[in-house]
């Protein structure tokens, strides 16, 4: 399916094979400007069938009164769904320096800047760094290889083996470690919230993996400690600059789902040489999520996916995140540099204002929006439904009350 916009609120939904499509999801209805999903399809079909069109504004996020900070971005990301991929890369504090690797390799810097508070003695770092990437245009994610309660800090010890009950029984040690972790943490990422970062915040990444002690005893311990640790920093602690990434693997699996009220954003992860795999893993994470209309994140990757496939194929991520060091350095630069500087990608320095294009209040939103549907040279019809015949043109118009645009 090919979906293109025109003047106003009108698209235009064409098919070149045969397909069956579930529903087109438009969000982020502001500013003439409409975004719409790519759908499953089912290409033995012969004729077209759009089961409904739903309207929705997808710039809710699920921490009650978000930083206008944090509303800005996820709009932004939203409003980019479908469209263009924005480029990430991981950014550390050892070895080479990944983002000027980057810009001496393709002349760009990443739109996306990546960190993790994986040393406590280098989070002052990474915090700095993080800061100054959102002042000077850039976005920022954070992520925690968290040591396992009671071992320790760093990354062999975040794939320690615990009895994660133990975190939850007072005077243990895991519980001891288990809410000092928490509470160091929350410090750090209260800084950003001062600093008005919005941090895409993505801990227990790799999430069904298998190998990190968070993802040792299943899904339900797993959800628990996802609550745990979004009600401690969102209701507890009262950060609002945060955007929750769920970060599954390769191979994504609904039964570790939290739950759509602590969750903004899915993503799935791969470090296999990319094929046609990707695109089943971006379908996966939909469907892992219930298809929620959450931006779906390449949260990490040794090699960006190419952005010309990803749009044939309709996955179009959100955004893609190279690892660090060796995983960067070992990319064909001729690849990296194709990749950074496609029309189809976004680096920092096609980054708008995001406060300022995205950071409206939510009274300019429209109460009501209204769907109507022109088939070939037919009539237009207000309608949730149709159902379209090979080489058929329909057109979307949506219109929004007086109260809205």
């Amino acid at each position: 399916m090919k979906v293109s916009p025109l003047l106003g609120f009108i698209l235009v939904v064409s098919f070149s094979n045969a397909q069956t499509v579930d529903s087109i999801s438009v969000s982020d209805v502001e500013e003439n400007n409409i975004n719409i999903r790519p759908p499953y399809f089912d290409t033995e079909l012969t004729r077209h069938r759009i089961r409904s069109i739903e309207f929705t504004s997808a710039d809710t996020l699920s921490t009650p009164n978000p930083s206008r900070e944090a509303v800005a971005l996820y709009r932004y990301l939203q409003d980019m769904s479908g469209k263009q991929m924005l480029s990430g890369q991981m950014w550390t504090p050892w070895g080479i320096n990944e983002i000027d690797y980057v810009l001496s390799k393709t002349g760009k810097k990443p739109a996306i800047a990546g960190f993790d508070y994986i040393n406590e003695p280098q989070n002052a770092g990474e915090n700095q760094k993080a800061i100054e990437y959102w002042q000077n245009g850039g976005i920022v994610t954070m992520m925690w290889h968290w040591g396992a309660p009671g071992v320790g800090e760093g990354y062999e010890n975040s794939k320690a083996t615990i009895d994660i009950d133990q975190c939850f029984v007072k005077a243990t040690l895991e519980y001891e470690d288990f809410w000092a972790d928490l509470e160091r943490i929350g410090d750090w990422l209260q800084k950003l919230e001062d600093a008005q970062v919005p941090v895409l915040w993505r801990p227990f990444h790799e999430l069904d993996g298998g190998w990190f002690w968070w993802s040792k005893e299943g899904p339900e311990k797993f959800k628990l400690l996802w609550r745990t640790m979004y009600e401690y920093l969102v209701h507890e602690r009262g950060l609002n600059n945060l955007i929750w990434v769920l970060c599954y693997t390769g191979n994504p699996d609904g039964d570790w789902f939290p739950g759509a009220e602590y969750v903004d954003i899915a993503g799935a992860d791969t470090y296999d040489n990319l094929t046609d795999s990707h695109v089943s893993m971006y379908y996966s994470v939909l469907e892992s999520v219930d298809d929620q209309n959450y931006p779906v994140a390449f949260h990490e990757t040794r090699i960006p996916p190419r952005a010309e496939e990803c749009i044939e194929d309709g996955a179009m991520w959100s955004w893609w995140m190279i690892w660090h060091t060796d995983w960067l350095s070992g990319i064909d630069e001729n690849y990296l540099k194709e990749e950074f500087n496609s029309h189809l990608v976004v680096t920092h320095d096609e980054l708008p204002d995001i406060l300022t294009t995205y950071g409206w209040e939510e009274d300019c939103l429209p109460t009501k929006i209204s769907a109507y549907v022109k088939i070939d040279d037919n009539d237009w019809e207000e309608a949730n439904k149709m159902i379209l015949n090979s080489g058929t043109l329909a057109t979307i118009k949506v219109s929004a009350d007086e109260d809205g645009l």
